[in-house]
């Protein structure tokens, strides 16, 4: 099993380089208005494998085999475990509604799990400079 995990360690450390070799209009662009980026995939991929994730962990503990719901949407803290797991450098939570407050927990919960990610929440229209 260590065996596994370092090659996909090592997987994961390929595709980050390369992500990081790409210019940010590059991962932006959309081919057509109707088309993902390159972003919006991956992080629809790491949506779906956070929710499948659950599942597997739910069927290991049952007896039955029931599939829980799909969430679209991560929670706060689970957002902010995959910011630790992809080693992001900056998190804007902007699928989160910004009058509920999620966007501030998700703040709170990338402080506290993965540190070395600046993480913030932006108003309409607001902008940054990034490096």
């Amino acid at each position: 099993m260590e065996q596994e995990i370092a090659g996909f360690q090592a997987t994961l450390a390929r595709l980050m380089a390369l992500f990081d070799s790409v210019p940010e209009t590059m991962v932006d662009l959309k081919p057509s208005a109707s088309d993902w980026s390159v972003r919006q995939i991956a992080c629809h991929l790491v949506d779906s494998a956070s929710n499948n994730h659950q599942r597997f962990t739910h069927l290991q503990r049952s007896q039955r085999l029931v599939f829980p719901p799909y969430e679209p949407d991560l929670y706060p803290e689970e957002a902010a475990l995959v910011t630790k797991w992809m080693q992001l450098k900056l998190a804007i939570p902007m699928h989160f509604p910004p009058e509920s407050g999620e966007g501030e927990k998700f703040v709170r919960a990338v402080k506290e799990q993965s540190p070395t990610t600046r993480a913030l929440v932006m108003k309409y229209g607001e902008k940054i400079k990034y490096p």
